[in-house]
């Protein structure tokens, strides 16, 4: 039964049934108190009831509540409102990855890389936080404008694992990017959220996932035994960069795939870069060096000594058969003819024969100032493309880079900056026990915005007129 016009909490306005999944009822939802709009996802019925859920969902909560970045979605709280617990969760507009590529798959190549650049953006900074997705599938990644991309779901694979009933039916969906370890039984870990990011980019270039079969037990065979398919023969348009991009994400070995999502959203971004300016893409991430070609070593190689050519004759010059005028003007323009034929082969050698390509340095972590230098000695031409908010970076500090670190480029190359602004979040000042005046001066000196509306209440310990405390 739909509940939208209810208040949940006395703070939450459900405003819009947005979706229907085997946990959630999902509603869009009014923060009367925050002004702001939201995601309130309620448990469904009985998994409300169940303990384990509830203890589950809030070591989710515990993990994720303080993680910050523009490829996740954010979790503010674990609510209840008369036994039934609900997520709120940060609102955004998009249409997730399952229904997109139900509708228009197989994807070009450029708009599938840009949406697996914002799946593996937002997979590194869980990582880096310690943490693993777990669940990543195309019902859990939304795409909005401009294909930015936010993850949804991660670490919620212990929370469906909690009710036997729950997890049959969530195995079921997730099957067909889950990899053979996990399969097997391990836990989720850097390397299986890999194999997910591979399937899902075989799937949006080739318009179904890299192994299907009439059952998910049939799936779940074939993600362990059969070979990984070629993506190439379902999409031609497909560069060979970008099928090995896809092979190495699905090696059957955890230890055969990319070391790290860093790794992956590297060879990403030299796709990018590629289809951008025109750059080739027959490279392929599953190469391995080409064999050396040696002489043989079991003995000398001799050369016999050509034989001496036959003199001819000189004849003698009776006559002279040639005007000497018109030798020393055919001399001239031979050597006319030589000095332009020179010319032409050194302008021909210098526009064929490319300067030495240099790698770019590791200029993320760096002050704008350092990765300059570090460019300009490099034999590159440094250039801030954006400055945009960072969780991981201060102010004035490198956090993205394009051509990505270590490839290979031409000396005089422009390389694209990203800088930090900073956290777009801020620490809200402990403004208790201040007048009124004062204490909106200080949230605003913090970069808040302050709502008009106040509430009093008594206290005991602080004077009539003070502060007692603030939302949040």
């Amino acid at each position: 039964m739909a509940l939208t016009g209810n208040v949940l909490a006395t703070r939450y306005e459900l405003i819009e049934r947005l979706s229907e999944g085997l946990l959630f009822d999902v509603y869009r939802a009014r923060d009367l108190i925050q002004g702001r709009v939201v995601t309130v996802k309620l448990i469904r019925s009985p998994y409300h009831q169940n303990p384990r859920v509830r203890e589950r969902l809030q070591q989710v909560v515990d993990a994720r509540m303080r993680l910050r970045h523009p490829n996740l979605i954010t979790l503010y709280s674990l609510e209840d409102e008369n036994g039934q617990p609900f997520l709120v969760e940060e609102f955004v507009r998009g249409l997730d990855l399952a229904t997109r590529i139900r509708r228009t798959a197989p994807f070009t190549v450029p708009i599938a890389v840009e949406i697996m650049i914002g799946v593996v953006e937002g997979l590194n900074a869980l990582h880096r936080a310690g943490l693993v997705h777990g669940d990543l599938r195309p019902a859990n990644v939304l795409v909005g404008a401009e294909w930015h991309v936010w993850l949804n779901g991660s670490e919620m694979r212990g929370v469906y694992q909690a009710d036997p009933t729950l997890s049959a039916a969530h195995e079921v969906r997730a099957v067909a990017y889950t990899a053979p370890e996990v399969l097997r039984g391990e836990a989720p870990s850097v390397a299986s959220d890999l194999y997910a990011c591979g399937a899902m980019l075989f799937e949006m270039l080739a318009g179904t996932p890299p192994f299907t079969g009439e059952t998910p037990l049939l799936v779940a065979e074939a993600h362990q035994h059969e070979p990984i398919p070629s993506l190439r023969a379902r999409n031609p348009a497909v560069p060979r960069a970008v099928e090995g991009i896809v092979t190495k994400c699905l090696q059957k070995s955890p230890d055969a795939r990319y070391p790290d999502a860093l790794a992956l959203l590297n060879d990403l971004k030299a796709v990018r870069d590629a289809l951008r300016f025109g750059r080739p893409l027959g490279w392929s991430p599953m190469e391995t060096p080409a064999p050396s070609v040696s002489l043989p070593t079991g003995g000398s190689i001799s050369f016999a000594a050509r034989p001496p050519a036959p003199q001819s004759p000189v004849e003698e010059e009776t006559e002279e058969e040639i005007p000497a005028w018109l030798r020393t003007m055919l001399r001239v323009m031979l050597i006319l003819v030589i000095l332009g034929l020179i010319v032409c082969g050194a302008a021909w050698l210098a526009l064929r024969v490319a300067p030495e390509d240099r790698p770019v340095p590791p200029v993320v972590g760096k002050t704008l100032q350092e990765a300059n230098q570090m460019l300009l000695q490099a034999g590159f031409e440094p250039e801030v493309k954006q400055e945009g908010y960072s969780e991981q970076y201060p102010p004035g500090v490198v956090y993205s880079v394009s051509p990505s670190e270590g490839r290979l480029i031409s000396r005089g190359s422009k390389v694209y900056l990203w800088v930090s602004k900073g956290s777009r979040f801020t620490t809200i000042p402990d403004v208790r026990n201040l007048p009124e005046s004062r204490a909106r001066a200080e949230l605003e000196r913090a970069g808040l915005a302050v709502m008009d509306a106040t509430e009093e209440r008594t206290s005991t310990e602080i004077p009539f007129g003070f502060v007692i405390g603030t939302l949040p």
